[in-house]
């Protein structure tokens, strides 16, 4: 799908674990963005459970 000039979607991964190395949480998170004149503005994020 086509974001368009004035919006950006940005997917991240996080990955929380302990020192030794058991994983606490993973998941993955995507923002959306839109520029609105100068300005760049959050509309939404998802949280997607893994």
């Amino acid at each position: 799908m086509r974001q368009g000039g004035n919006s950006v979607l940005i997917a991240s991964h996080w990955a929380f674990t302990r020192p030794d190395g058991t994983r606490v949480w993973d998941f993955m998170d995507t923002f959306h963005l839109c520029r609105f004149g100068d300005d760049w503005q959050f509309l939404e994020r998802t949280v997607h459970d893994s």
